[in-house]
């Protein structure tokens, strides 16, 4: 359950306790949020009613909509990963923003959502790939955002069970493990007890298919 909102010049803060579903497809939240602090994990359902993670966002993160403008959380689930700290300003008042923004700064945040749109595109694609490769590509993405350099690797910074991963990639923990063993095989992926590295050249390789 949600803690009380409280009202700040950086606008109102809403607390999501851990595993609270934010927004589900068809009760979308309008307006601009910000991530002070936390984890939101972005899913959707496949075909097989599987949740497949389109995105995660931590710190610094912008994510909703207004109309002139989507940041990458139409009709998703949004979930607490961490107990998650953001500050929220109203459809009517971006909209009164925007309108005071110069034209090229307008222009620059709707061709920022535009790119956000197709980058949604991709993700949903990838969730035709294989268990293995979602599993990579998820893990690439985290280290991304919540990881650290230990050569030849870049370790995640964030502790994940198996399961975890599984209900991100949209799986089961067993498949999940049985990738997770292959990458170890092939020298890709380093696991030990809730802690995982992926090989930096691997992780570059990864990040250039997604371009």
């Amino acid at each position: 359950m949600n803690e009380p909102i409280k009202h700040e010049r950086m606008g109102e803060q809403i607390v999501l306790a851990k595993k609270t579903v934010f927004q589900t497809p068809t009760d979308t939240r309008m307006g601009i949020f910000f991530i002070q602090k936390g984890l939101l994990r972005l899913s959707r359902l496949n075909e097989d009613g599987k949740a497949f993670t389109v995105g995660l966002l931590g710190p610094g993160a912008v994510f909703g909509e207004i109309d002139e403008m989507v940041l990458g959380s139409r009709a998703v689930y949004i979930e607490a990963m961490q107990k998650t700290t953001l500050s929220h300003w109203s459809a009517t008042r971006m909209e009164e923003m925007l309108q005071a923004c110069p034209p090229s700064l307008k222009e620059m945040m709707l061709q920022l959502s535009k790119r956000l749109g197709e980058q949604e595109e991709r993700m949903e694609k990838l969730a035709l790939e294989s268990v293995r490769d979602r599993v990579l590509h998820l893990l690439v993405q985290l280290c991304q955002r919540f990881g650290k350099v230990e050569e030849p690797f870049w370790k995640l910074t964030v502790s994940l069970s198996h399961q975890e991963i599984a209900n991100m990639v949209g799986a089961t923990r067993e498949t999940v493990s049985l990738a997770l063993a292959s990458l170890v095989d092939e020298g890709i992926v380093l696991v030990s007890r809730m802690s995982i590295a992926v090989h930096a050249s691997r992780m570059v390789d990864k990040l250039k298919e997604c371009k």
